[in-house]
């Protein structure tokens, strides 16, 4: 196996870590939480990302893969095709089945990226600030200096003269 395609079952690994690990200690309701209008929830998430990956086959074998497929009946079900179709690419890769019309750069830049920044992150709620927004997705970000050196302000509103610029 060459090192492209080593470089691509890494990524393959690191996409199903990262996905277990946000749907580890989820709870009950997750699947179905939406955060607002016109946002998709976790088991439509795992389901594009499952989409994804049939969407990688097809540039193996040709052929269709659906864009929106049919929804399973449990979240579980949901997971359990989104590794399924992992483990089907992974598998690919390994075997050395010749790419049809996209390089393995394109397949990281595309379909591979694309599945990496649909992050599920259970850990989020929905807590009240004050000031001019009246509810902000909570994270959990560490709080202190952003990459464009301004402070993040803290979730009380702080004065206008207190707040520190570089």
């Amino acid at each position: 196996m060459d090192r492209d395609r080593e470089l691509l079952r890494h990524f393959l690994a690191a996409i199903a870590y990262r996905t277990q690990k946000a749907l580890r200690g989820a709870p009950q309701h997750y699947p179905a939480f939406s955060a607002g209008n016109r946002t998709r929830t976790p088991a439509e998430i795992v389901r594009h990302m499952a989409s994804l990956m049939g969407h990688v086959t097809t540039h193996f074998f040709g052929g269709t893969y659906p864009v929106k497929p049919d929804p399973l009946p449990t979240f579980a079900a949901e997971v359990a095709r989104f590794h399924e179709m992992l483990q089907k690419v992974g598998d690919l890769l390994s075997a050395g089945t010749p790419l049809r019309d996209i390089t393995t750069e394109q397949l990281l830049q595309g379909p591979f990226a694309d599945t990496m920044t649909l992050r599920l992150r259970p850990k989020t709620s929905f807590t009240p600030t004050f000031g001019p927004t009246v509810w902000t997705l909570n994270s959990r970000r560490p709080r202190g200096r952003t990459n464009t050196g301004l402070r993040r302000p803290n979730k009380r509103r702080v004065p206008q003269d207190k707040i520190a610029t570089r």
